[in-house]
């Protein structure tokens, strides 16, 4: 988006923040060369502000912020400090280079420029894991992974590594060890806002579900209270530690843990609200809304962001939050106007989007149907009221 003036204080939500400051959408921002180039430039004809009060580009996307960077220094809007923190923290090689060292940091991706590093890195992974997932760099995490069985194939051959290394021009790889959910074990979320460096609001939540097979596409996660305190403040721990080596210092992220026997070990981490309906999940549970903290953070407001988390205000109920997949043997129902008004009736709904014609191929992952937000007395009860809804429309 781009906000051509900086925003007023005392705000809480991304439409206030949009409506008092002009913020808009800019069309094709995702989009790559000449089209994020003139996606920019056009957002830079637009600013009829003083230049003693820049606007500038918020980015709530990996792939957007290469414009945001460019945008944002030629305007004077961000310092170098912040568009090299903005960039590094973009870059998962750069993410996960940043986490060698971290305490406790032992089980976690490890970049790889080689196929002698890649068998040398598998090597490492088997020490945890019995099987790695090896992906590209430049892809999504989400996307294009290959899974070995490192019990049965610690060195990993050279046509293995060129293969990979198609989908990544840089020809950097990322090797995870096969943790988390989709080997039955726990994987957490955490949603936060850093002010001044210093990390002032979390939000907690778990992976209740993931496909079976790649890309392992996260179906289900759920509020909790449960979660074990020291495991709690061990992840908030490392996010802000990675966040200092990446120089970040105001900003909202995402960060992901595997939960092992030497604690939580970061799997992946963004300087940007999570993806899908996680703002709506983090907004009903804590009352915070993270895309408005974002664009505080974009113009180094940290009072703001200090204040957004000092708001914050924990409901007694939990939140669920599921990415919608037609159901095997079933029609999915496309959701007209009686199927909005059933769903806009459900007390239990939050927030939902429909993808009607939509295909996620190009990235090798199910053809995704849409996604809720519900919610329900416990963290079970959440899932179950998702799961109900969405049976009643073919989905799972």
């Amino acid at each position: 988006m781009f906000f051509p003036r900086r925003p007023q204080a005392g705000l809480s939500t991304l439409e206030d923040i949009a409506s008092s400051s002009g913020g808009q959408e800019i069309q094709g921002a995702g989009e790559l060369g000449g089209q994020q180039f003139g996606a920019a430039f056009t957002a830079k004809a637009m600013t009829a502000e003083s230049r003693s009060e820049p606007g500038a580009v918020v980015a709530f996307l990996e792939g957007c912020y290469p414009m945001a960077v460019m945008f944002n220094t030629a305007t004077g809007a961000w310092t170098s400090a912040q568009a090299q923190a903005a960039i590094a923290a973009a870059d998962r090689t750069n993410v996960f280079r940043a986490l060698e060292g971290l305490p406790g940091q032992t089980e976690v991706p490890v970049v790889v420029e080689s196929a002698k590093a890649l068998g040398d890195a598998i090597g490492k992974v088997a020490s945890s894991a019995g099987r790695a997932l090896v992906q590209s760099s430049v892809a999504p995490m989400c996307a294009d992974m290959r899974l070995v069985d490192v019990s049965r194939s610690p060195a990993v051959p050279v046509d293995i590594y060129e293969a990979a290394t198609k989908t990544s021009p840089d020809h950097l790889l990322i090797v995870a060890p096969f943790l988390g959910q989709k080997d039955s074990k726990p994987e957490i979320c955490c949603d936060g806002i850093l002010a001044n460096g210093e990390l002032v609001f979390s939000a907690f939540s778990e992976k209740a579900r993931v496909a079976s097979e790649p890309p392992y596409e996260d179906l289900r996660i759920v509020t909790s209270d449960d979660l074990d305190p020291g495991v709690r403040e061990a992840a908030r721990d490392v996010a802000a530690q990675l966040a200092a080596k990446l120089g970040v210092r105001n900003c909202v992220f995402h960060a992901e843990f595997w939960v092992t026997g030497n604690g939580p070990q970061l799997s992946d981490f963004m300087t940007r609200p999570g993806g899908g309906l996680i703002p709506e999940m983090v907004k009903a549970k804590w009352g915070v809304d993270l895309r408005a903290a974002h664009v505080y953070a974009s113009f180094a407001m940290a009072d703001e962001l200090a204040r957004i988390a000092r708001e914050a205000k924990t409901a007694p109920e939990q939140v669920a939050i599921g990415s919608l997949y037609s159901a095997p043997g079933k029609t999915a129902m496309m959701l007209g106007n009686d199927e909005r008004a059933t769903l806009a009736e459900d007390k239990r709904v939050i927030a939902y989007s429909v993808v009607s014609e939509f295909s996620n191929s190009a990235v090798g992952s199910n053809d995704s149907r849409g996604a809720l937000c519900v919610r329900g007395g416990d963290s079970a009860g959440a899932v179950a009221a998702l799961d109900d809804i969405a049976a009643r429309f073919g989905l799972v």
